[in-house]
């Protein structure tokens, strides 16, 4: 059965809309790279200040930033893996009629021979089944963890810091830095998700015209 046009269009739409997607996947990494590398400098350079009023709260709070930003980018990244994947999963759908098994067919290189030297190769330089995406994810979850043991380093420093020279009262302050940005991260990862259920709108429309 030859495709028909509406067919071809909707194939050629969908991988437009595919690249798309791939294209700001690596945007949107680049955006949150640059935040969380803002936030990595500004909380060294602070921690080297000796002069600065009240650093060890305020290192807290560019801790907690950097851990809100890095799960925030952690999230987005699942997203656009997400709809990337119902692109391509429209593709393997439609592809047979259109082009036949492109995007389904792996072409791979054949196992290496016994020899050493091969399979050192293979091993250390060879093309392997990797996926960007979820190592993307890895380093986002690494990054996590790296601004958790900063908060509690900052934390230690900062409720010592604010027994001794601040009434009870403003300590909370602290405390509150810390409860917000995990407040935050569940509010993303809770509502953060896309709506799947029945959508809903209205239509309005406009209409003009010249007055003799």
């Amino acid at each position: 059965m030859r495709p028909t046009d509406k067919h071809i269009r909707a194939f050629s739409q969908v991988a437009d809309i595919r690249k798309f997607e791939i294209d700001m996947y690596w945007k949107r990494a680049a955006y949150f790279w640059t935040i969380i590398a803002v936030t990595f400098t500004g909380f060294f350079a602070l921690s080297a200040s000796s002069s600065f009023p009240y650093k060890d709260l305020f290192l807290l709070l560019l801790s907690n930033m950097g851990l809100v930003f890095t799960f925030s980018w952690y999230l987005v990244n699942r997203g656009s893996k997400y709809w990337q994947e119902n692109w391509e999963n429209h593709l393997d759908h439609m592809e047979d009629k259109i082009t036949g098994p492109l995007y389904k067919t792996i072409l791979e290189r054949p196992k290496v021979s016994n020899k050493k030297n091969n399979k050192i190769d293979h091993f250390f330089t060879g093309p392997s089944k990797l996926s960007v995406s979820k190592i993307n994810q890895w380093v986002a979850i690494y990054i996590c963890f790296i601004w958790f043991f900063l908060i509690m380093i900052a934390s230690s420093s900062v409720f010592i810091e604010l027994k001794n020279i601040m009434p009870i009262p403003k300590s909370y302050v602290a405390m509150g830095f810390i409860v917000l940005s995990f407040i935050a991260m569940i509010l993303m990862y809770w509502k953060g998700k896309t709506h799947s259920g029945e959508h809903l709108s209205s239509l309005v429309e406009r209409h003009s015209r010249i007055v003799p």
